[in-house]
């Protein structure tokens, strides 16, 4: 009895030492379809993240954030909507490309018609939006939905070693926070591609700290010159301790927050330098064409100690 192959033929003997192998490999395949390895491949990717190093953040993105120095001067959390006012206002007269403001926008409010107005001058604002833990939409109230460029949704997707770095592009319908301030930068500016993809791997550059970064309460006291944001790209969101926090590969003991996640996304949407996650089917095939060479080249190897 053989078994033929297109130019090849093997006896069965021959055939059996294919089988360790091809066993292995089938074992391994259904191992990672049940997500044994995730673990192993998520300490791997931090580790292969680390080893590279940090690089530069891309400098047409600047963020404003409602601090710890903020909520000092302007009150707790959430702060009156008067700021984001003349937040937009300031970033206005300089002449930012896309403000996207990383606030929950779901409450009317005694200053809303002067936002929205603020908004309307802008011109290039996007809103975020969020789902309630029973699924609600938390959406920006009609007037300030309708003052805005785009709206995005903010959710986010923790692994599990904690470390947030994969984000849906679109979640019912609704475009990711990242994912619509790069639309609307791509009316005012180069066009920017957006994968066809359900999601992507976040690869984070390196440190929040070394993102350009003011404070609010600065800003809009005139202490920030407006040179800063001109035809920038200017994520505003709250930075303030124990709020929104994100861990990511390099902030680890002082944790970033949710507006880095999306200011490192629309860096990777800029630079289309999202991480490539390997499809099932390559390693499956490379498992199917690897497991039985491998056990076919040592069969005839034996171990030697000296």
């Amino acid at each position: 009895m053989s078994w033929w192959f297109p130019k090849l033929r093997l006896s069965l003997p021959e055939a059996r030492r294919l089988l360790p192998g091809a066993i292995t490999a089938l074992v391994v395949a259904c191992l990672m379809q049940l997500k044994i390895f995730d673990p192993l491949e998520l300490l791997l990717l931090r580790s292969l993240t680390l080893t590279r190093g940090e690089i530069p953040w891309d400098d047409r993105i600047v963020l404003v954030t409602v601090d710890d120095e903020t909520l000092a001067q302007l009150g707790h959390f959430p702060i009156s909507r008067a700021n984001y006012t003349r937040l937009l206002q300031q970033l206005t007269a300089a002449e930012a490309g896309v403000v996207a403001l990383d606030i929950l926008l779901t409450e009317p409010s005694q200053d809303d018609s002067q936002l929205a107005e603020a908004m309307q001058q802008q011109g290039r604002v996007v809103l975020a939006q969020a789902w309630s833990p029973q699924g609600i939409p938390l959406i920006p109230i009609s007037l300030l939905s309708q003052s805005a460029l785009l709206s995005g949704h903010i959710r986010h997707l923790i692994d599990s070693d904690g470390v947030t770095r994969r984000v849906e592009l679109f979640y019912q319908g609704t475009p990711a926070f990242g994912v619509a301030i790069a639309q609307v930068y791509s009316f005012i500016a180069e066009l920017v591609n957006i994968p066809d993809r359900s999601m992507i791997w976040v690869n984070w550059p390196g440190s929040v700290a070394n993102l350009s970064s003011y404070s609010l309460v600065d800003v809009i006291n005139g202490d920030v010159p407006l040179s800063a944001f001109r035809d920038k790209i200017v994520l505003v969101g709250v930075t303030a301790t124990g709020v929104d926090a994100v861990l990511t590969p390099f902030d680890q003991t002082l944790p970033a927050n949710g507006v880095h996640l999306h200011a490192a996304v629309v860096h990777n949407l800029l630079n289309e330098s999202w991480l490539r996650h390997p499809s099932s089917l390559w390693i499956g095939l490379f498992l199917v064409v690897c497991g039985p060479w491998l056990s076919w080249a040592l069969s005839d190897r034996t171990l030697q100690f000296s």
